[in-house]
Protein backbone atom coordinates (compact mmCIF):
# COMPACT_ATOMS: atom_id res chain seq x y z
CA UNK A 1 0.00 0.00 0.00
CA UNK A 2 2.85 2.33 0.90
CA UNK A 3 4.49 1.79 -2.46
CA UNK A 4 1.18 2.45 -4.22
CA UNK A 5 0.83 5.82 -2.44
CA UNK A 6 4.20 7.14 -3.58
CA UNK A 7 3.25 7.71 -7.22
CA UNK A 8 -0.09 9.18 -6.14
CA UNK A 9 1.54 11.63 -3.73
CA UNK A 10 4.15 12.52 -6.36
CA UNK A 11 1.43 13.37 -8.84
CA UNK A 12 -0.56 15.27 -6.22
CA UNK A 13 2.32 17.45 -5.01
CA UNK A 14 3.70 17.70 -8.52
CA UNK A 15 0.43 19.31 -9.61
CA UNK A 16 0.85 21.93 -6.87
CA UNK A 17 4.41 22.60 -7.98
CA UNK A 18 3.24 23.09 -11.57
CA UNK A 19 0.34 25.33 -10.55
CA UNK A 20 2.02 28.53 -11.73
CA UNK A 21 -0.21 31.52 -12.25
CA UNK A 22 -0.12 32.84 -15.80
CA UNK A 23 -0.80 36.38 -17.04
CA UNK A 24 -2.11 37.61 -20.35
CA UNK A 25 0.93 38.76 -22.33
CA UNK A 26 -0.47 42.29 -22.18
CA UNK A 27 0.69 42.44 -18.57
CA UNK A 28 4.44 42.74 -18.77
CA UNK A 29 7.37 44.96 -17.86
CA UNK A 30 7.18 48.52 -19.28
CA UNK A 31 3.40 48.37 -19.67
CA UNK A 32 1.14 51.40 -19.35
CA UNK A 33 -2.09 51.13 -17.37
CA UNK A 34 -5.08 53.39 -17.81
CA UNK A 35 -5.15 56.01 -15.07
CA UNK A 36 -7.88 56.58 -12.48
CA UNK A 37 -9.92 53.51 -13.24
CA UNK A 38 -10.60 49.98 -12.07
CA UNK A 39 -8.16 48.32 -14.47
CA UNK A 40 -8.86 44.67 -15.30
CA UNK A 41 -5.96 42.25 -14.89
CA UNK A 42 -6.38 38.64 -15.96
CA UNK A 43 -4.74 35.34 -16.70
CA UNK A 44 -4.98 31.61 -16.10
CA UNK A 45 -4.15 28.89 -13.58
CA UNK A 46 -5.63 25.72 -12.20
CA UNK A 47 -9.37 25.82 -11.39
CA UNK A 48 -10.07 27.10 -7.88
CA UNK A 49 -6.72 28.84 -7.38
CA UNK A 50 -6.58 32.14 -5.54
CA UNK A 51 -4.70 34.98 -7.26
CA UNK A 52 -3.69 38.21 -5.54
CA UNK A 53 -2.31 41.35 -7.19
CA UNK A 54 -0.58 44.06 -5.18
CA UNK A 55 0.76 47.36 -6.48
CA UNK A 56 3.52 49.73 -5.46
CA UNK A 57 0.92 52.52 -5.21
CA UNK A 58 -0.80 50.69 -2.36
CA UNK A 59 -3.80 49.01 -4.01
CA UNK A 60 -4.47 45.28 -4.10
CA UNK A 61 -7.16 42.89 -5.32
CA UNK A 62 -7.75 39.16 -5.52
CA UNK A 63 -9.70 36.63 -7.57
CA UNK A 64 -10.23 32.89 -7.82
CA UNK A 65 -9.81 31.00 -11.09
CA UNK A 66 -13.05 29.67 -12.53
CA UNK A 67 -13.83 26.16 -13.72
CA UNK A 68 -11.91 26.82 -16.95
CA UNK A 69 -8.90 28.11 -15.04
CA UNK A 70 -9.33 31.78 -15.95
CA UNK A 71 -9.14 34.60 -13.42
CA UNK A 72 -9.88 38.30 -13.70
CA UNK A 73 -9.71 41.05 -11.11
CA UNK A 74 -9.79 44.83 -11.13
CA UNK A 75 -7.29 47.07 -9.41
CA UNK A 76 -7.69 50.78 -8.78
CA UNK A 77 -5.09 52.84 -10.64
CA UNK A 78 -3.81 56.26 -9.51
CA UNK A 79 -3.55 59.53 -11.40
CA UNK A 80 -0.68 60.06 -13.84
CA UNK A 81 2.46 58.28 -12.65
CA UNK A 82 5.71 58.89 -14.51
CA UNK A 83 7.86 57.17 -11.90
CA UNK A 84 8.23 53.41 -12.56
CA UNK A 85 5.77 51.30 -10.58
CA UNK A 86 5.53 47.57 -9.89
CA UNK A 87 2.83 44.92 -9.75
CA UNK A 88 3.22 41.64 -7.91
CA UNK A 89 1.00 38.69 -8.77
CA UNK A 90 0.74 35.77 -6.35
CA UNK A 91 -1.04 32.53 -7.22
CA UNK A 92 -1.41 28.87 -6.43
CA UNK A 93 -2.72 26.75 -3.57
CA UNK A 94 -0.74 27.43 -1.49
CA UNK A 95 0.56 30.78 -2.82
CA UNK A 96 3.77 29.37 -4.30
CA UNK A 97 3.85 31.37 -7.54
CA UNK A 98 4.97 34.98 -7.84
CA UNK A 99 5.36 37.29 -10.84
CA UNK A 100 6.81 40.78 -10.55
CA UNK A 101 6.17 43.36 -13.28
CA UNK A 102 8.52 46.34 -13.33
CA UNK A 103 8.75 49.80 -14.92
CA UNK A 104 4.97 50.25 -15.14
CA UNK A 105 3.62 53.72 -15.92
CA UNK A 106 0.09 54.98 -15.41
CA UNK A 107 -1.39 57.27 -18.06
CA UNK A 108 -3.73 56.93 -21.03
CA UNK A 109 -4.00 53.91 -23.33
CA UNK A 110 -5.28 54.26 -26.90
CA UNK A 111 -6.16 51.52 -29.38
CA UNK A 112 -4.68 52.18 -32.84
CA UNK A 113 -6.32 50.08 -35.54
CA UNK A 114 -7.30 49.93 -39.19
CA UNK A 115 -5.60 49.19 -42.48
CA UNK A 116 -2.08 49.69 -43.81
CA UNK A 117 -2.07 53.48 -43.35
CA UNK A 118 -2.33 52.87 -39.60
CA UNK A 119 0.05 49.92 -39.79
CA UNK A 120 2.53 52.16 -41.71
CA UNK A 121 5.70 52.41 -39.59
CA UNK A 122 7.43 55.56 -38.38
CA UNK A 123 10.60 54.92 -40.39
CA UNK A 124 8.53 54.99 -43.59
CA UNK A 125 7.16 58.47 -42.94
CA UNK A 126 8.28 61.71 -44.53
CA UNK A 127 11.65 63.00 -43.23
CA UNK A 128 11.44 60.42 -40.45
CA UNK A 129 15.15 60.65 -39.65
CA UNK A 130 14.75 64.28 -38.53
CA UNK A 131 11.93 63.65 -36.07
CA UNK A 132 12.22 64.04 -32.31
CA UNK A 133 11.57 60.50 -31.07
CA UNK A 134 13.10 60.15 -27.61
CA UNK A 135 9.95 59.65 -25.49
CA UNK A 136 10.36 56.67 -23.15
CA UNK A 137 6.95 57.48 -21.61
CA UNK A 138 5.26 56.70 -24.94
CA UNK A 139 5.03 52.93 -25.40
CA UNK A 140 3.45 50.54 -27.86
CA UNK A 141 2.24 46.95 -27.70
CA UNK A 142 2.02 45.49 -31.20
CA UNK A 143 -0.22 42.54 -32.05
CA UNK A 144 0.87 39.89 -34.55
CA UNK A 145 -1.33 39.41 -37.61
CA UNK A 146 -3.66 36.55 -36.67
CA UNK A 147 -7.09 35.77 -38.14
CA UNK A 148 -9.46 33.22 -36.65
CA UNK A 149 -13.02 31.94 -36.94
CA UNK A 150 -13.05 31.53 -33.16
CA UNK A 151 -12.36 34.30 -30.59
CA UNK A 152 -8.85 33.82 -29.19
CA UNK A 153 -8.39 34.68 -25.52
CA UNK A 154 -4.63 34.28 -25.52
CA UNK A 155 -2.25 36.55 -27.41
CA UNK A 156 -0.20 34.51 -29.84
CA UNK A 157 3.60 34.46 -29.76
CA UNK A 158 5.77 36.63 -27.56
CA UNK A 159 5.13 40.33 -27.22
CA UNK A 160 6.59 43.19 -25.23
CA UNK A 161 5.93 46.86 -24.55
CA UNK A 162 8.37 49.09 -26.44
CA UNK A 163 9.26 52.71 -25.67
CA UNK A 164 9.84 55.40 -28.26
CA UNK A 165 13.47 56.19 -29.13
CA UNK A 166 15.59 56.65 -32.23
CA UNK A 167 16.43 52.96 -31.97
CA UNK A 168 12.93 51.59 -31.45
CA UNK A 169 10.63 54.08 -33.23
CA UNK A 170 10.50 51.78 -36.26
CA UNK A 171 8.28 49.49 -34.15
CA UNK A 172 5.59 52.18 -33.91
CA UNK A 173 2.69 52.96 -36.16
CA UNK A 174 3.69 56.38 -37.53
CA UNK A 175 0.21 57.84 -37.09
CA UNK A 176 -0.08 56.48 -33.55
CA UNK A 177 3.37 57.72 -32.54
CA UNK A 178 2.83 61.25 -33.86
CA UNK A 179 -0.61 61.28 -32.21
CA UNK A 180 0.85 60.15 -28.88
CA UNK A 181 3.83 62.49 -29.11
CA UNK A 182 1.70 65.60 -29.45
CA UNK A 183 -0.57 64.63 -26.57
CA UNK A 184 2.40 63.81 -24.33
CA UNK A 185 4.23 67.03 -25.17
CA UNK A 186 1.15 69.13 -24.38
CA UNK A 187 -0.11 67.25 -21.32
CA UNK A 188 2.76 65.23 -19.83
CA UNK A 189 0.50 62.16 -19.61
CA UNK A 190 2.27 58.86 -20.47
CA UNK A 191 0.63 57.32 -23.54
CA UNK A 192 0.28 53.62 -24.32
CA UNK A 193 -0.67 52.35 -27.77
CA UNK A 194 -2.34 48.99 -28.43
CA UNK A 195 -1.47 48.56 -32.10
CA UNK A 196 -3.68 46.09 -33.98
CA UNK A 197 -3.87 46.97 -37.70
CA UNK A 198 -3.83 44.85 -40.84
CA UNK A 199 -3.32 46.23 -44.34
CA UNK A 200 -5.92 45.76 -47.06
CA UNK A 201 -8.69 44.53 -44.75
CA UNK A 202 -12.35 45.52 -44.73
CA UNK A 203 -14.07 46.83 -41.62
CA UNK A 204 -16.19 43.66 -41.34
CA UNK A 205 -13.13 41.72 -40.18
CA UNK A 206 -12.66 43.98 -37.16
CA UNK A 207 -16.28 43.75 -35.93
CA UNK A 208 -17.22 41.22 -33.21
CA UNK A 209 -19.99 38.78 -34.10
CA UNK A 210 -22.38 40.55 -31.73
CA UNK A 211 -22.03 43.74 -33.73
CA UNK A 212 -23.88 42.38 -36.74
CA UNK A 213 -26.88 41.28 -34.73
CA UNK A 214 -28.00 44.74 -33.64
CA UNK A 215 -28.65 46.27 -37.08
CA UNK A 216 -31.28 44.92 -39.50
CA UNK A 217 -29.20 46.14 -42.45
CA UNK A 218 -26.48 43.64 -41.48
CA UNK A 219 -28.77 40.61 -41.10
CA UNK A 220 -27.20 38.71 -44.01
CA UNK A 221 -23.75 38.97 -42.47
CA UNK A 222 -25.15 38.16 -39.03
CA UNK A 223 -26.62 34.88 -40.28
CA UNK A 224 -23.42 33.87 -42.05
CA UNK A 225 -21.38 34.61 -38.94
CA UNK A 226 -23.85 32.71 -36.75
CA UNK A 227 -23.21 29.50 -38.73
CA UNK A 228 -19.85 29.02 -36.99
CA UNK A 229 -21.12 29.90 -33.51
CA UNK A 230 -22.50 26.79 -31.72
CA UNK A 231 -24.29 29.00 -29.18
CA UNK A 232 -26.74 30.14 -31.90
CA UNK A 233 -29.53 28.02 -33.37
CA UNK A 234 -28.02 28.40 -36.86
CA UNK A 235 -24.62 27.34 -35.57
CA UNK A 236 -25.97 24.43 -33.55
CA UNK A 237 -27.78 23.07 -36.60
CA UNK A 238 -24.71 23.53 -38.80
CA UNK A 239 -22.48 21.68 -36.34
CA UNK A 240 -25.08 18.90 -35.96
CA UNK A 241 -25.07 18.32 -39.72
CA UNK A 242 -21.27 18.30 -39.75
CA UNK A 243 -21.17 15.75 -36.93
CA UNK A 244 -23.70 13.52 -38.70
CA UNK A 245 -21.57 13.62 -41.83
CA UNK A 246 -18.48 12.83 -39.74
CA UNK A 247 -20.16 9.82 -38.13
CA UNK A 248 -21.02 8.48 -41.59
CA UNK A 249 -17.46 9.11 -42.79
CA UNK A 250 -15.62 7.57 -39.81
CA UNK A 251 -16.39 3.83 -40.32
CA UNK A 252 -15.79 4.17 -44.06
CA UNK A 253 -12.43 5.81 -43.36
CA UNK A 254 -11.50 3.05 -40.86
CA UNK A 255 -12.40 0.36 -43.38
CA UNK A 256 -10.26 2.01 -46.05
CA UNK A 257 -7.27 2.26 -43.73
CA UNK A 258 -7.70 -1.38 -42.68
CA UNK A 259 -7.06 -2.54 -46.26
CA UNK A 260 -4.26 -0.06 -46.89
CA UNK A 261 -6.27 2.53 -48.83
CA UNK A 262 -6.29 6.27 -48.30
CA UNK A 263 -9.52 7.48 -46.67
CA UNK A 264 -11.62 10.18 -48.28
CA UNK A 265 -11.17 13.68 -46.81
CA UNK A 266 -13.08 14.20 -43.57
CA UNK A 267 -16.15 16.47 -43.60
CA UNK A 268 -15.33 20.05 -42.58
CA UNK A 269 -16.70 21.88 -39.61
CA UNK A 270 -18.79 25.03 -40.31
CA UNK A 271 -16.64 27.87 -41.61
CA UNK A 272 -16.86 31.31 -43.20
CA UNK A 273 -13.51 31.13 -44.94
CA UNK A 274 -13.61 32.66 -48.39
CA UNK A 275 -17.09 34.13 -48.05
CA UNK A 276 -17.16 37.34 -50.10
CA UNK A 277 -20.49 38.32 -48.54
CA UNK A 278 -18.96 38.58 -45.10
CA UNK A 279 -15.49 39.63 -46.27
CA UNK A 280 -14.44 37.05 -43.67
CA UNK A 281 -16.25 39.03 -41.00
CA UNK A 282 -15.03 38.95 -37.37
CA UNK A 283 -11.78 37.11 -38.17
CA UNK A 284 -9.37 39.91 -37.23
CA UNK A 285 -11.41 40.73 -34.15
CA UNK A 286 -11.36 37.04 -33.18
CA UNK A 287 -7.66 36.52 -33.88
CA UNK A 288 -6.24 39.75 -32.48
CA UNK A 289 -8.51 42.25 -30.80
CA UNK A 290 -10.53 39.84 -28.64
CA UNK A 291 -7.35 38.91 -26.77
CA UNK A 292 -7.00 42.56 -25.67
CA UNK A 293 -10.43 42.74 -24.05
CA UNK A 294 -11.37 43.91 -21.45
CA UNK A 295 -8.17 46.00 -21.06
CA UNK A 296 -8.93 49.49 -19.77
CA UNK A 297 -8.41 52.13 -22.47
CA UNK A 298 -8.87 55.86 -22.93
CA UNK A 299 -10.15 55.58 -26.51
CA UNK A 300 -9.36 54.50 -30.07
CA UNK A 301 -7.93 55.96 -33.26
CA UNK A 302 -8.80 54.37 -36.60
CA UNK A 303 -7.52 54.71 -40.18
CA UNK A 304 -9.40 52.43 -42.56
CA UNK A 305 -11.82 52.53 -45.48
CA UNK A 306 -9.91 51.79 -48.66
CA UNK A 307 -10.90 48.10 -48.60
CA UNK A 308 -14.61 48.94 -48.33
CA UNK A 309 -14.89 50.78 -51.62
CA UNK A 310 -17.66 49.07 -53.60
CA UNK A 311 -21.37 48.65 -54.11
CA UNK A 312 -22.18 48.42 -50.39
CA UNK A 313 -20.42 51.64 -49.45
CA UNK A 314 -23.75 53.05 -48.23
CA UNK A 315 -23.64 50.53 -45.37
CA UNK A 316 -20.22 51.68 -44.17
CA UNK A 317 -21.60 54.05 -41.49
CA UNK A 318 -23.76 51.21 -40.12
CA UNK A 319 -20.76 48.89 -39.99
CA UNK A 320 -18.68 51.59 -38.32
CA UNK A 321 -21.41 52.00 -35.70
CA UNK A 322 -21.45 48.22 -35.14
CA UNK A 323 -17.68 48.24 -34.62
CA UNK A 324 -17.63 51.24 -32.28
CA UNK A 325 -20.56 50.16 -30.12
CA UNK A 326 -19.30 46.61 -29.59
CA UNK A 327 -15.71 47.69 -28.95
CA UNK A 328 -16.96 50.13 -26.34
CA UNK A 329 -18.87 47.35 -24.61
CA UNK A 330 -16.03 44.82 -24.71
CA UNK A 331 -13.21 47.10 -23.56
CA UNK A 332 -13.29 48.60 -20.11
CA UNK A 333 -13.64 52.12 -21.38
CA UNK A 334 -17.34 52.83 -21.30
CA UNK A 335 -18.46 55.21 -24.03
CA UNK A 336 -14.87 55.96 -24.97
CA UNK A 337 -13.88 58.41 -27.73
CA UNK A 338 -13.34 57.01 -31.22
CA UNK A 339 -11.43 59.24 -33.66
CA UNK A 340 -10.85 58.30 -37.28
CA UNK A 341 -9.08 59.53 -40.39
CA UNK A 342 -10.98 60.51 -43.51
CA UNK A 343 -9.18 59.01 -46.51
CA UNK A 344 -6.38 61.03 -48.06
CA UNK A 345 -6.27 62.02 -51.71
CA UNK A 346 -5.36 59.17 -54.06
CA UNK A 347 -5.48 58.82 -57.88
CA UNK A 348 -5.85 61.60 -60.43
CA UNK A 349 -9.21 63.36 -60.41
CA UNK A 350 -11.38 63.25 -63.54
CA UNK A 351 -11.87 67.03 -63.41
CA UNK A 352 -15.65 66.75 -63.62
CA UNK A 353 -17.74 69.14 -61.47
CA UNK A 354 -20.12 66.29 -60.63
CA UNK A 355 -17.25 64.45 -58.91
CA UNK A 356 -17.78 61.13 -57.19
CA UNK A 357 -14.59 59.52 -58.46
CA UNK A 358 -11.91 57.76 -56.42
CA UNK A 359 -12.37 57.86 -52.66
CA UNK A 360 -14.96 60.68 -52.82
CA UNK A 361 -17.92 58.48 -51.92
CA UNK A 362 -16.03 56.81 -49.07
CA UNK A 363 -15.11 60.21 -47.62
CA UNK A 364 -18.78 61.14 -47.70
CA UNK A 365 -19.64 57.89 -45.89
CA UNK A 366 -16.94 58.61 -43.32
CA UNK A 367 -18.32 62.12 -42.81
CA UNK A 368 -21.70 60.58 -41.95
CA UNK A 369 -19.99 58.52 -39.24
CA UNK A 370 -19.70 61.72 -37.19
CA UNK A 371 -23.36 61.14 -36.32
CA UNK A 372 -22.13 58.39 -33.98
CA UNK A 373 -21.80 59.67 -30.43
CA UNK A 374 -18.36 60.73 -29.16
CA UNK A 375 -16.53 60.46 -32.48
CA UNK A 376 -14.22 62.82 -34.35
CA UNK A 377 -12.69 62.93 -37.82
CA UNK A 378 -9.26 64.08 -38.98
CA UNK A 379 -9.31 65.31 -42.58
CA UNK A 380 -6.38 64.22 -44.78
CA UNK A 381 -7.60 64.95 -48.32
CA UNK A 382 -5.03 67.75 -48.68
CA UNK A 383 -1.98 65.63 -47.79
CA UNK A 384 -2.51 62.62 -50.05
CA UNK A 385 -0.58 61.48 -53.08
CA UNK A 386 -2.39 60.69 -56.36
CA UNK A 387 0.29 58.09 -57.13
CA UNK A 388 0.58 56.42 -53.73
CA UNK A 389 -2.22 55.00 -51.58
CA UNK A 390 0.18 55.28 -48.63
CA UNK A 391 1.06 58.99 -48.42
CA UNK A 392 4.18 59.51 -46.33
CA UNK A 393 3.00 62.58 -44.42
CA UNK A 394 1.80 60.79 -41.31
CA UNK A 395 2.93 63.61 -39.02
CA UNK A 396 -0.05 65.80 -39.95
CA UNK A 397 -2.43 62.85 -39.63
CA UNK A 398 -1.28 62.14 -36.08
CA UNK A 399 -1.27 65.87 -35.26
CA UNK A 400 -4.87 66.29 -36.47
CA UNK A 401 -6.11 63.24 -34.55
CA UNK A 402 -4.40 64.64 -31.45
CA UNK A 403 -6.08 68.01 -32.11
CA UNK A 404 -9.47 66.35 -31.59
CA UNK A 405 -8.36 64.50 -28.46
CA UNK A 406 -6.70 67.56 -26.93
CA UNK A 407 -9.89 69.56 -27.43
CA UNK A 408 -12.35 66.93 -26.26
CA UNK A 409 -10.44 64.79 -23.75
CA UNK A 410 -7.68 67.00 -22.38
CA UNK A 411 -9.61 70.30 -22.04
CA UNK A 412 -7.42 72.33 -24.36
CA UNK A 413 -9.10 75.47 -25.69
CA UNK A 414 -8.45 74.76 -29.35
CA UNK A 415 -10.72 74.12 -32.32
CA UNK A 416 -11.09 70.37 -32.77
CA UNK A 417 -10.86 70.18 -36.57
CA UNK A 418 -11.12 72.06 -39.84
CA UNK A 419 -14.41 73.49 -41.16
CA UNK A 420 -17.35 71.09 -41.39
CA UNK A 421 -20.37 72.03 -43.50
CA UNK A 422 -23.31 73.08 -41.31
CA UNK A 423 -26.02 74.80 -43.37
CA UNK A 424 -26.87 76.40 -46.72
CA UNK A 425 -29.03 79.41 -47.50
CA UNK A 426 -30.13 80.27 -51.09
CA UNK A 427 -29.89 83.95 -51.90
CA UNK A 428 -30.84 84.67 -55.50
CA UNK A 429 -28.26 83.04 -57.78
CA UNK A 430 -25.91 82.44 -54.83
CA UNK A 431 -25.66 79.89 -52.03
CA UNK A 432 -24.45 81.06 -48.62
CA UNK A 433 -22.63 78.30 -46.73
CA UNK A 434 -22.01 78.19 -42.98
CA UNK A 435 -19.58 75.91 -41.17
CA UNK A 436 -18.76 74.41 -37.80
CA UNK A 437 -15.21 74.60 -36.44
CA UNK A 438 -14.43 77.98 -37.94
CA UNK A 439 -11.91 78.56 -35.14
CA UNK A 440 -10.01 81.80 -35.68
CA UNK A 441 -11.72 82.24 -39.05
CA UNK A 442 -11.72 80.84 -42.58
CA UNK A 443 -8.86 81.26 -45.04
CA UNK A 444 -7.62 80.31 -48.47
CA UNK A 445 -4.18 78.76 -48.00
CA UNK A 446 -1.68 76.40 -49.58
CA UNK A 447 0.10 73.57 -47.82
CA UNK A 448 3.44 72.10 -48.84
CA UNK A 449 4.97 69.01 -47.25
CA UNK A 450 5.14 69.17 -43.47
CA UNK A 451 4.84 72.96 -43.40
CA UNK A 452 1.81 74.71 -41.97
CA UNK A 453 -0.60 76.12 -44.58
CA UNK A 454 0.40 79.55 -45.89
CA UNK A 455 -2.45 82.06 -46.39
CA UNK A 456 -3.00 83.22 -49.96
CA UNK A 457 -3.56 86.81 -51.04
CA UNK A 458 -7.10 85.93 -52.03
CA UNK A 459 -10.41 84.83 -50.58
CA UNK A 460 -11.18 82.57 -53.58
CA UNK A 461 -11.61 78.85 -52.90
CA UNK A 462 -11.11 75.90 -55.26
CA UNK A 463 -13.16 72.76 -55.95
CA UNK A 464 -16.71 74.02 -55.40
CA UNK A 465 -19.47 72.97 -57.80
CA UNK A 466 -23.19 73.84 -57.81
CA UNK A 467 -26.31 72.61 -59.53
CA UNK A 468 -29.91 73.63 -60.08
CA UNK A 469 -32.70 71.07 -59.73
CA UNK A 470 -31.80 69.71 -63.18
CA UNK A 471 -28.83 67.95 -61.50
CA UNK A 472 -26.37 69.33 -64.02
CA UNK A 473 -23.19 70.36 -62.24
CA UNK A 474 -21.02 73.39 -62.96
CA UNK A 475 -17.80 74.65 -61.47
CA UNK A 476 -18.54 77.52 -59.12
CA UNK A 477 -16.85 80.66 -57.99
CA UNK A 478 -16.43 80.42 -54.22
CA UNK A 479 -15.23 83.19 -51.95
CA UNK A 480 -14.85 83.66 -48.23
CA UNK A 481 -17.05 86.41 -46.82
CA UNK A 482 -16.52 86.73 -43.09
CA UNK A 483 -17.01 83.25 -41.64
CA UNK A 484 -19.14 82.04 -44.54
CA UNK A 485 -18.53 80.94 -48.10
CA UNK A 486 -20.55 82.36 -51.01
CA UNK A 487 -20.78 80.21 -54.15
CA UNK A 488 -22.26 80.95 -57.57
CA UNK A 489 -21.92 80.09 -61.25
CA UNK A 490 -23.13 82.13 -64.22
CA UNK A 491 -24.70 78.98 -65.72
CA UNK A 492 -26.90 78.38 -62.64
CA UNK A 493 -29.56 80.96 -61.81
CA UNK A 494 -31.38 78.99 -59.12
CA UNK A 495 -28.82 76.77 -57.39
CA UNK A 496 -30.11 74.13 -54.95
CA UNK A 497 -27.05 71.98 -54.21
CA UNK A 498 -23.31 72.28 -53.72
CA UNK A 499 -20.38 69.88 -53.67
CA UNK A 500 -16.88 70.57 -52.37
CA UNK A 501 -13.74 68.57 -53.14
CA UNK A 502 -15.95 65.62 -54.05
CA UNK A 503 -13.27 63.92 -56.12
CA UNK A 504 -10.29 61.57 -55.93
CA UNK A 505 -7.48 64.07 -55.28
CA UNK A 506 -8.59 67.72 -55.36
CA UNK A 507 -5.53 69.48 -56.77
CA UNK A 508 -4.73 72.97 -55.49
CA UNK A 509 -6.83 72.34 -52.39
CA UNK A 510 -6.91 75.60 -50.43
CA UNK A 511 -9.81 75.67 -47.91
CA UNK A 512 -8.66 75.86 -44.26
CA UNK A 513 -9.48 77.59 -41.04
CA UNK A 514 -6.90 80.01 -39.67
CA UNK A 515 -5.84 77.32 -37.20
CA UNK A 516 -4.32 75.49 -40.18
CA UNK A 517 -6.83 72.63 -40.39
CA UNK A 518 -8.42 71.63 -43.73
CA UNK A 519 -12.14 71.64 -44.49
CA UNK A 520 -13.81 68.29 -45.05
CA UNK A 521 -15.14 67.46 -48.52
CA UNK A 522 -18.95 67.40 -48.55
CA UNK A 523 -22.07 67.43 -50.68
CA UNK A 524 -25.50 68.78 -49.81
CA UNK A 525 -27.53 66.55 -52.16
CA UNK A 526 -28.46 62.88 -52.09
CA UNK A 527 -28.67 62.42 -55.85
CA UNK A 528 -27.28 59.30 -57.46
CA UNK A 529 -24.07 59.65 -59.42
CA UNK A 530 -24.54 59.50 -63.18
Amino acid sequence: MKNQLIPFLFLLFGSFLEAKVELSKLFADKMILQRETLAPVWGWGNPGERVTVTSSWGESAFATTNAKGKWLLKIQTPAVTKEPQTLEIFGGNPMDSKITLKDILVGDVWIASGQSNMEFRQHQSLNYEHEDLDYPNIRTFNLNLVASDIPQERISLNHSWIGSSKRDAHNFSAVALYFARRIYKETGVPIGILSCSWGGKAIEKFIPAAGFGRFPELKEIRDLVAVIDPSTSLGENAYAKSMEAFEVWLPIAKAAIAVGDYPLPAPKMPTMLGSWKTREATRIYNGMIHSLTPFAVKGAIWYQGEANMGNDIGLYPVKKRALIETWRELFSGGDFPFYFVQLAGFQKSKNDPEGGDGFATMREAQLRCLEIQNTGMAVAVDIGNPYDIHPKNKQDVGFRLAQIALHRDYNKEIVRSGPLFESMEPRGHELILSFQNVGKGLMAAKKSGLNTPVPQNSNQLEHFAISASDQVWHWAEAKIVGNQVVVSAKEVQNPVAVRFAFTATPENFNFYNKDGLPASPFKTDNWELR
